[in-house]
């Protein structure tokens, strides 16, 4: 613990006291420190101590802290002493104090037991300074922020006996750092010093310089780097084209070069090829399997993220098609619908009601329950047999949803169009010539061009075989199969 010293006693730089004066003679930073914080909350000695700093510190940018730190270093460093006054001085000159009186300034009180102060002649002090370098490796984390207005000594290793030159304030000097990288001038004249080190400059001058002089500069640029890795990222795609439902599943993998690279995190991604930001398919580095379910024309490539940036694969093409015409009808769901609609035509066609009409409805394809779907069943109209009997399906239904992003879970489109061909068995007595075609119509082709969609149809076997037609009073449960429109096997990849 310190002893606080007789009020009133005074803060002022080593220079301004003289040997006869009684000093404060404690010089343990610490202790100093905690004894300067008992007057933190005294606004005039906290100003008093910025007034004496100015001169030397950036006391503007000083917290209250800050100012208490540097004079306790100043005090340890004795470049400023604590000292009682000196006879019939009863206030601090200006620059600080301490104590009760703080920061006052006034003439000492004349008394008429005072005694009269010694006259001794009036010698001029000269202000003296001193200046300290230390030459040491800036540390790893070092920031203005963290760093103190005085910090401690340095422990780090120092560039020992390095050769400088310095124009101190007393005159040129030529010489070397201590053994602890240091050197120091003391009782100079205050004002600006310039400092280089020779070595330093020189190997700084000549790195700059074509590069065999490079090899110089040993001290301050260390064993040579080696050259930068290149980082090579491949996405292995196993098939470049896939269809939905049928062949939808495809293995996506990303290799990193060199091997046993360090990879902070992996992504796939995917976008439409006819444009628009990448998409994120998964935060992973494989995908066995990846099932498509948005029908398109897509670009997918892999992500690897290695210290801190993130390296790209070279983007692969990746086709999804809608289902063929083959496909379809040989699904089980869509055997059994048209199979349904070819029963009501047979049914709807007997020998009371000697007239036709045809069924049909949309097919639709729904990728996130992965099944065909169904329209409504529509029946055209009852007519004569030579006006022709037809069904009106409408335009192709749109999308469902109309855009679908390439990682939505799946969407619902509209893939064929079906309808089935009427029955002549009962046309015969009012019709014995006639015969019909069998088959897709150019009617139904061109509708079929037009939605761009393959058309089923379902009709009777021609009959002579080869023959392409089937004559009126041709049998009810005569063979009948599904027919294709010869106008498209499959609708378009968007």
């Amino acid at each position: 613990m310190i002893t606080p010293p007789r009020d009133p006693w005074l803060i002022l730089p080593s220079w301004r006291s003289v040997t006869s004066d009684r000093r404060f003679q404690v010089y343990d930073r610490i202790d100093l420190e905690a004894f300067l914080r008992l007057f933190k909350f005294d606004y005039r000695l906290i100003s008093g101590w910025r007034d004496l700093l100015a001169p030397t510190d950036p006391v503007g940018r000083f917290t209250d802290d800050d100012v208490i730190e540097t004079i306790a270093w100043r005090l340890s460093t004795r470049e400023l002493v604590i000292r009682e006054p000196r006879k019939g001085q009863k206030g601090p000159p200006a620059g600080g104090g301490g104590g009760q009186n703080g920061n006052n300034r006034r003439p000492p009180d004349k008394g008429e037991h005072d005694e009269p102060p010694p006259v001794t002649p009036e010698i001029p002090e000269k202000k003296l300074d001193w200046i300290e370098v230390h030459l040491i490796p800036l540390p790893p984390k070092w920031s203005s922020k963290t760093c103190k207005a005085y910090p401690d000594k340095p422990t780090c290793t120092a560039y020992p006996y390095e050769r400088f030159s310095a124009d101190v304030t007393d005159g040129h000097k030529d010489s070397r750092l201590d053994g602890n990288g240091s050197a120091r001038y003391d009782q100079i004249p205050a004002g600006v010093c310039e400092w280089q080190f020779t070595n330093f400059f020189d190997a700084v001058e000549k790195a700059l310089k074509p590069a065999p002089a490079v090899a110089n500069a040993k001290s301050i640029a260390g064993p040579p780097h080696p050259p930068p890795v290149t980082y090579t990222v491949d996405l292995s795609v196993q098939k470049p084209l896939l269809t939905l439902k049928h062949n939808d599943l495809c293995e996506l993998e990303i290799q990193v070069l060199p091997q046993n690279t360090v990879v902070d995190d992996y992504r796939i991604e995917i976008k439409r090829a006819s444009g628009g930001q990448w998409l994120t398919l998964a935060n992973a580095r494989e995908m066995k399997p990846w099932t498509a379910k948005i029908a398109g024309k897509f670009k997918l490539r892999g992500v690897a993220e290695i210290n801190g940036s993130a390296v790209s694969s070279v983007e692969q093409d990746v086709e999804v098609q809608f289902p063929s015409y083959n496909q379809i009808i040989l699904d089980s769901d869509v055997i059994a619908r048209t199979d349904l609609a070819w029963n009501r035509t047979q049914a709807d066609c007997t020998t009371y009601q000697p007239k036709c009409l045809e069924y049909g409805f949309w097919i639709y394809l729904n990728t996130t329950a992965d099944c065909y779907q169904f329209g409504r069943m529509v029946q055209g109209q009852l007519v004569e047999p030579l006006k022709g009997a037809d069904v009106v399906l409408g335009l192709r239904p749109p999308d469902q949803p109309a855009n679908p992003s390439p990682t939505d879970p799946g969407a619902t489109y509209a893939v064929a169009s079906f309808h089935a061909h009427p029955t002549v068995e009962y046309l015969k007595p009012f019709f014995p010539q006639f015969e019909r075609d069998v088959g897709p119509s150019p009617g139904d082709e061109q509708a079929d061009r037009e939605d761009a969609v393959p058309g089923v149809i379902y009709d009777y076997v021609d009959s002579p075989a080869g023959s392409g037609t089937i004559p009126y009073g041709h049998p009810t449960n005569a063979p009948a199969k599904l027919y294709r429109s010869k106008a498209i096997d499959r609708r378009p990849t968007p």
